[in-house]
């Protein structure tokens, strides 16, 4: 698949909501447009952005993942799917909500991840997803390092 250059986000909450999750959707959807993509955002009570997209990216397993799937299987779309840290260590783990998480992480062709352990732990879980969980790093911004090399801060 070539590099898609119009993505659309699902968040798991609304964006004015300043939580974690939120503001890490914004830095992502921010860098992913510095990069030339074009992100659309679709929040939960939304109507689905108009325009034509190459790849479906949920934001969160279990609170946006069953979403994203279904609309990247509507629209015939690859779906890609972040977990956050509650993914990994609570709702796959969770009586209520562990069935409709490794469903996602099964079905969706690709599986974002911030650190290197959470990769391993998550292929342990979820044998089945192995092969498609990327270890993505969050990012500083460049303008944050005021120090010169060497200097220091």
């Amino acid at each position: 698949m070539n590099r898609p250059h119009r993505v659309l986000f699902v968040a798991p909450y609304p964006l004015w909501l300043q939580r974690g999750n939120t503001v890490t959707i914004d830095r992502i959807a921010r860098g992913l447009r510095q990069a030339g993509v074009h992100v659309s955002l679709l929040e939960p009570g939304r109507k689905l952005p108009r325009g034509k997209f190459d790849l479906v990216h949920g934001f969160h397993a279990y609170w946006a993942g069953p979403r994203a799937l279904a609309l990247a299987e509507r629209l015939k779309l690859p779906c890609v799917i972040t977990l956050t840290g509650t993914d990994l260590n609570h709702d796959l783990f969770a009586r209520d909500r562990r069935e409709v998480v490794r469903h996602v992480l099964e079905q969706a062709d690709g599986l974002v991840v911030f650190i290197p352990d959470s990769s391993k732990r998550l292929r342990r879980r979820v044998p089945r997803a192995a092969g498609k969980v990327h270890v993505i790093p969050q990012g500083v911004r460049r303008q944050f390092f005021v120090c010169g090399a060497g200097q220091a801060g």
